[in-house]
């Protein structure tokens, strides 16, 4: 899922933030239903991620986004367990199409991600009404910090891109090519070449 793609889902949703849960998985397979719309961070840790038969590994940096309904099965990969956060959300129109799809995002703001998730579990766990609100702010934090890092990702990985695109012109200078030929090979917009 591209940036954009990403940015116009959470400004075109009206959601609001529902529960958010650290869970510690451990090596053996554990079997669960999605109630809701949302996100697993891994904060420490490898996991083996299957979400409605599509299998999914995760270690920091990288988040998944799952439906409401969703059999989740989830399992360590290392020998100790691995630290998990699961930030719900729900959806409140109907017209949102990417609350029903499951995708992973990577991001490079790992850090920054975890200490908002950590913020809402605090604010998550006191029972006063103002505790709701700050939860809300802090949920819409985090996801402009998710849409962040996915941002500065594809940032990374288009100049790795333009590096190789570069190298191979400069192996091929002599043969005709266009730059179109070149944004298709290596997936990058014609605009930044």
């Amino acid at each position: 899922m591209s940036y954009n793609e990403l940015a116009t889902y959470f400004v075109n949703s009206f959601m609001a933030f529902q529960h958010i849960y650290i869970d510690k998985v451990q090596a053996e397979e554990h079997t669960s239903i999605c109630g809701s719309s949302g996100f697993i961070v891994v904060l420490s840790g490898k996991l083996a991620m299957n979400v409605d038969g599509t299998a999914y590994i995760l270690e920091p940096g990288m988040l998944l986004h799952v439906p409401k309904g969703a059999k989740l099965i989830k399992k360590s990969i290392e020998r100790k367990p691995v630290q998990v956060a699961f930030v719900y959300y729900r959806i409140l129109t109907e017209d949102s199409l990417l609350s029903n799809e499951q995708f992973r995002l990577q991001v490079e703001n790992k850090e920054a991600i975890i200490h908002n998730i950590l913020e809402l579990k605090k604010f998550n766990e006191q029972p006063a009404t103002t505790s709701e609100l700050k939860c809300q702010l802090l949920f819409f934090t985090l996801l402009n910090t998710i849409v962040d890092g996915v941002r500065q990702y594809d940032e990374k990985e288009n100049d790795h891109s333009i590096e190789e695109s570069l190298h191979f012109i400069h192996g091929h200078y002599q043969e005709r090519l266009s730059v179109t030929d070149i944004a298709n090979r290596f997936k990058i917009e014609r605009r930044h070449l």
